[in-house]
Parts: structure tokens; C-alpha cells; sequence
């Protein structure tokens, strides 16, 4: 269970990292279980009688009742799917929304994949294309056609990322770029304070929010999960076998495999940018009013609930979060079930039925592999070797922290169609050697080997080996690094510096980033990104070159036909 902390202590937070504790307490004890059963037996029933007059809600109202468990004979439900079938051009299969353009996509394709994924497919396919086409070039969503589209909108974006999600759980996949640059526009974005505003401005910063900070916080975490699994859980491969919160969760049908991405290319970027959001959230948790939120209460209780949800957030600032809202939520609810907003959003009801019943129901939850048992730290215990996992090869030590390497199902998708791999015979009177890449931890230590592999001609297996050689824990395993980082394909020279990381228990590399590509401004030509590219890799060589020479062993410091030592001047005697 991670912890978040207020303002008030948060040296005590970022010392302790969000102290791991115990999470098997039953989060609905303090909010009475019976009270809220009947609220939203209550609520569903209010939404079973919505007539459907405003359609761009439609999909937000048919997913609440589907993850209250209508079925999908049900009256409601049966109309609802019904009207959102009606989007799709019936010659082209084009999707196209009423009024609320994003919005509108997202909760529509949460229903129709909540309703049947397989059933749906050419539909969620059709929004996932309307989601991509709608991204502005700074990574962002916003109103199509409005000038403001050049900072976008932190709200409309969380509902794009929430769509792309949707269509990722029925096997749809999303190129990895569509992902990188929203994470990007969300970093690039954020308020120092480490809040979230509603239309950012680069130059005249606009506040922080309650709502927004959420919304931002959520869709990060989302953009994690996608790419790399979350905090407390694999993210694992498509068609695995998970237990998905409350209930069980039918296994996304495998339309394609994702090109896979490594932790290390998204968790230095994604991960800061969450926790400072996260600080943000605790430092007002307690003070945060009714009136904060600008007749958006429900919507933000949704939001909270799923920021809460994929980070793993189960108290904020000593609170519980859910009980928390649970209380407030049950005092508001009408007579009829309903709830209602008194501000702006009071046009578009009964979308806050909507998301008071997605909070009390743990809506987001429910869509997430079930979380392992975590640690717990006592107060003011620092990592010092209690509760480490056994293999340290798979653990970072980043701002004082513990944490701990995603499994190996990057390189099992990375490799796939390469189980198996024949090496020409090192000598003519030997044999060629068959290796097996379906285990790839096996081949760590084994340097003469991995040299080998590190000189394939498929750009997957350099790859691998790269990062094999980083966990040999022996020196000479440098030296091959050092090739590969000088390596055509830029995948696999990521790999090798972040081994290399590993192996000189430098896990900061210099200061250099982890992977230029995720910090490449939006607006830079192909040119001046490539020139960027260019400058990483030189600075990359050049530093790890002068570890190299000045820790390399005394047998090689002569070695004056070393091809890496060309280049800095080596010169005979």
C-alpha cells in the first residue's frame, strides 16, 4: 500500500519514498458496507430510468450500469448500446461523436468494450483511429478546431488516454509513440508546484487544481501501465491469465504485439512526475473543501478514484481515501438516487450520478491486475537490505529509494519468433551452437557467450545481450558494452548504457538521459531531432570511454590493438 503524505511531511515522505505497509485492510470497513450497497443499488436504478435526451452521455451511463452488472438485455442497457451504434457510419465504419468530440469517444469505447470487446472490435478500432487523428503535435487533446489546441486541456486529455485504454483492453494496440508524447505533454506541462492546471500555459502558469492534478496523476499511471506495467503490478503479456480486482477479468483478444519498451525508457520520466503530482494531492487532502472544486465534486471523486487506483495510492495523507469520499458521497446523494451538481456540470446530468457511482463502485479497480502483498516498513526505517527482493539484479536505487525492475516480458515480446537462435562454430572443427532465448535471465554470466550474441546480426539479440552482460557483475563484460553503445540501432545502444548503469553501480549514468527519444521536443524537425539523437550517443561513448580506460583491468591497460582504445590515442611504446 503506498502512502502519500501532506505538505507537512513530506521530508518524512520523500525519505520514506511513500512507506510501503500492509494491504490487506478492508478499505470499506470505516464507510458502512450496508449504506453503501444501498446507495448504489439506488443510484443504478435512478440511471436505469435516464431516457437517453442527452446523447453525448449515453456511453458514460451504459458503462456505469454494465459495471453495476446490468446485462446487456437489460432495457437501459439494450437502448444505450443501441444509440451508440448509431456513431458509426454505416458505409465506412467512420466513428463519429455528437457534440462532446473526446469525451464522447471515451465513454463510449469504456461501454462498448465493457459490453463485449470481441463483438465491438471494428467499433473500438474505429474510436482508437479517432483518438490518434484528434492528438495535437505537442502530445496533448483538445477541442478539434480551436485555437487553444496549441496547449491543450489536461480534462480532455485524461478522457483521450481513458478511450486509447478501453481499446487496448479488447487487444487493440496503439502505437507506442501516441503514449510517449501524451507522457511528454504531461511532464512538460506540469505546474512546478507539482499540480496539474486545466488549460496549461507555458508562460503565465495556470494553478494547480484538485481535479486536474488527479486527471493528471490518473492518466500517467495509465500511460505506465500500458507500456511498462504499474507500480505494484506486472502489466504482463496480452492473453495471460490475471485476477483482476473484484472480479475476473475476461483475457484482451491479441490483435498484434506491441514493440516492446523498457523500464528504463519511460519510469525515470513518468515515475518523478507522478510522485510530485501525488505530494500535491496530500498537501491538501485534509483542507480540500465542497466549493474547491467549482460544482465539479463528482467528477473529481472519479478522478481521485482512479489516480488512487493505477498508482496504488490506498491512503493520502493519512487518510482513507475511499472512506473518505464514500461519506461524503452518501450525505449528498437525492431522495430519487441521483446526484446533482449546483455548478456548470448540472447541464449534463446525469453524469454525476455517473461518477459517484464509479467511485463507490471502484470502478477502475476492477480493470487492474490484483496487486501483491507489499512490505512493511517501520517509521523511519531507510533501505538498508529489510525487505529487498532476493535478486538484486532487477533493483534501482533512485533519490535515496528502492525499486525494482519490471519482469522479463519486454524481451520475451521483444523476441518473439526468436526462441531459438544457431551460432556459427568459434573453430571450423566445432559445432554450431544452438542457444535458447525463452529464458533469458539463464544467460547472465556467461561472458563468452554473450560476446557472441552481442555480435548477431539481428539488432533483438544484441539487444538482449547487452543487457545480460550488464548483470555479470564482472568487468570484463565492459568492454562488449562499449561496442554495443556504439551500436547502428538505438534500442540496442539504450540498452547497453543503461547496463553498463548497472554494472559500474552508477545507476545515474553521468546525468545523461536514459534514451534521448523521450525528451525530444514535439516541434523539432526530423533534422534537429536526429542531430539531438546524435550528440546523446557521442556524449554516451565519450564518458563511459573514460570510465572504461581509467577502471579497466591491469592485463588490459596494454592492449594497444584494442579497437576501443583507438580512438583516444592509444599509441605503442
Amino acid at each position: 500500500m503506498i502512502r502519500l503524505f501532506s505538505a507537512r511531511s513530506a521530508i518524512v515522505a520523500l525519505l520514506l519514498s511513500f512507506a510501503w505497509m500492509s494491504s490487506g485492510v478492508d478499505s470499506t470497513k470505516a464507510a458502512d458496507e450496508r449504506q453503501v450497497k444501498l446507495s448504489i443499488n439506488s443510484g443504478l436504478q435512478a440511471l436505469r430510468e435516464f431516457n437517453f435526451s442527452f446523447r453525448p452521455v449515453t456511453g458514460l451511463v451504459v458503462y456505469t450500469l454494465l459495471v453495476g452488472g446490468d446485462e446487456l438485455d437489460s432495457p437501459a442497457v439494450a437502448r444505450g448500446l443501441s444509440i451508440i451504434e448509431g456513431k458509426f457510419d454505416r458505409q465506412t465504419g467512420e466513428y463519429r461523436p455528437t457534440q462532446h468530440h473526446i469525451y464522447e469517444a471515451a465513454i463510449d469505447a469504456m461501454a462498448l468494450q465493457k459490453a463485449d470487446d470481441e463483438a465491438f472490435r471494428p467499433q473500438l478500432e474505429a474510436i482508437a483511429t479517432y483518438l490518434i487523428e484528434q492528438q495535437a503535435m505537442h502530445g496533448g487533446w483538445f477541442y478539434p478546431n480551436r485555437d487553444e489546441a496549441n496547449f491543450g486541456d489536461t480534462s480532455i486529455t485524461q478522457y483521450a488516454v481513458l478511450g486509447l485504454w478501453a481499446a487496448e483492453r479488447a487487444g487493440v494496440v496503439v502505437p507506442n509513440d501516441v503514449y510517449l508524447k501524451a507522457m511528454r505533454w504531461h511532464t512538460g506541462t506540469q505546474n512546478g508546484d507539482g499540480g496539474f492546471a486545466y488549460h496549461p500555459r507555458p508562460r503565465t502558469q495556470s494553478s494547480s487544481t484538485g481535479t486536474m492534478s488527479t486527471a493528471g496523476a490518473g492518466s500517467l499511471g495509465i500511460i505506465r501501465l500500458i507500456l511498462i506495467g504499474g507500480p505494484d503490478f506486472s502489466g504482463g503479456t496480452r492473453g495471460s491469465s490475471k485476477k483482476f480486482g473484484l472480479l475476473e477479468a475476461v483475457k484482451p483478444k491479441q490483435t498484434g504485439i506491441r514493440p516492446a519498451i523498457t523500464p528504463g525508457q519511460v519510469r525515470p520520466v513518468i515515475k518523478p512526475a507522478i510522485d510530485r503530482a501525488g505530494l500535491w494531492v496530500a498537501g491538501r487532502f485534509e483542507a480540500d473543501s465542497i466549493a474547491d472544486h467549482n460544482g465539479f465534486l463528482y467528477y473529481y471523486y472519479y478522478t481521485l478514484e482512479r489516480a488512487a487506483a493505477v498508482n496504488a495510492w490506498d491512503e493520502i495523507n493519512g487518510v482513507d481515501w475511499y472512506d473518505h469520499g464514500a461519506e461524503i458521497l452518501l450525505e449528498r446523494q437525492a431522495a430519487n438516487g441521483h446526484w446533482s451538481e449546483s455548478g456548470n456540470h448540472s447541464n449534463i446530468a446525469p453524469s454525476s450520478t455517473c461518477f459517484a457511482l464509479l467511485f463507490l463502485m471502484k470502478s477502475t479497480q476492477k480493470l487492474l491486475p490484483q496487486r501483491p502483498e507489499s512490505t512493511r516498513f517501520g517509521e523511519g526505517v531507510l533501505a538498508g537490505g529489510r525487505g529487498l527482493p532476493d535478486d538484486l539484479t532487477r533493483v534501482e536505487f533512485r533519490n535515496g529509494r528502492v525499486e525494482t525492475e519490471q519482469e522479463l516480458g519486454d524481451f520475451n515480446t521483444l523476441l518473439q519468433g526468436l526462441s531459438q537462435i544457431e551460432l556459427e562454430a568459434p573453430e571450423p572443427e566445432k559445432e554450431a551452437e544452438s542457444v535458447d532465448l525463452t529464458r533469458p535471465e539463464l544467460l547472465v554470466g556467461d561472458v563468452t557467450l554473450l560476446k557472441r550474441l552481442a555480435e548477431h546480426d539481428d539488432s533483438r539479440v544484441r539487444q538482449l545481450a547487452a543487457w545480460a552482460l550488464g548483470r555479470t557483475d564482472r568487468l570484463d563484460a565492459a568492454a562488449p558494452l562499449l561496442q554495443l553503445m556504439t551500436d547502428e540501432n538505438l534500442d540496442v545502444c539504450v540498452e547497453a548504457r543503461a547496463a553498463m548503469c548497472w554494472l559500474a553501480r552508477r545507476p545515474n549514468g553521468f546525468g545523461l538521459e536514459p534514451d534521448p527519444r523521450l525528451f525530444l521536443e514535439p516541434t523539432l524537425s526530423d533534422q534537429e531531432k536526429a542531430e539531438q539523437i546524435q550528440t546523446w550517443r557521442r556524449d554516451v561513448e565519450t564518458r563511459w570511454m573514460d570510465w572504461y580506460l581509467k577502471n579497466r583491468p591491469y592485463s588490459e591497460r596494454d592492449d594497444f590493438d584494442d579497437p576501443l582504445q583507438r580512438p583516444y590515442g592509444a599509441m605503442r611504446p
